[in-house]
């Protein structure tokens, strides 16, 4: 038995209302009755308060549904992506930070390239793992955050590219003014997917009111 006639089976059972329900949920009743009507289906938190209201095993609810296994392993492997994706993030900052030192003379030349080469490295690391997905892996991040984080990065790229050709314009072309130059267009480049896109609101609104 799938879930969604499971859930309604349940409920009945427990002489529970769909409002009722939703009130302990604290969901809108559109969202159950959309569940047991087979249209939509839960996350695993609300799978799990589900079990709990009713005092059932998670394996009741989902061993034999096969569209909602899916669903959840789906959703595990994206909250796995999106951990990974923060603490690359912290990297590249930190990163970030250390190439920049390096345009006052604080490292000798051998230490400045070798932090130029390992910021390249992890900026095509990072774009890699930008690349577009399925889904968008930045859909539960807030319109604001994307901005900040996508607009900090983007000024920082567009610095390093500037610096790079004015360099390569004054003392010309080197091993080091090359990787400045690159690590700024990368720099820019990987944040077109983390930038706030026309239907981030709807998901929203489609996550909250299924």
């Amino acid at each position: 038995m799938n879930f969604s006639k499971q859930l309604h089976q349940i409920r009945m059972a427990h002489q529970m209302t769909q409002v009722n329900l939703a009130e302990q949920l604290h969901v809108s009743r559109h969202t159950v009755s959309n569940w047991e009507n087979d249209r939509n289906l839960p996350d695993l938190e609300m799978v799990t308060r589900i079990a709990r209201i009713f005092e059932v095993s998670l394996d009741t609810l989902i061993l034999d549904d096969p569209k909602l296994n899916e669903k959840l392993i789906h959703d595990s492997k994206i909250s796995r992506h999106q951990m990974i994706m923060a603490v690359m993030t912290t990297a590249v900052a930190m990163m970030s930070g250390m190439a920049a030192t390096t345009l006052f003379g604080f490292f000798p030349q051998w230490l400045a390239q070798l932090i130029w080469w390992s910021y390249v490295a992890v900026l095509f690391l990072f774009s890699y793992m930008l690349s577009p997905k399925s889904v968008d892996i930045f859909a539960d991040w807030s319109v604001l955050s994307r901005s900040l984080i996508a607009g900090g990065f983007s000024v920082l790229g567009l610095i390093f590219l500037l610096i790079g050709i004015v360099l390569i314009a004054v003392q010309g072309v080197d091993l080091q003014v090359l990787l400045i130059t690159l690590s700024g267009l990368v720099t820019i480049l990987m944040t077109k997917p983390v930038w706030p896109r026309h239907q981030h609101a709807r998901q929203i609104l489609a996550r909250d009111h299924p």
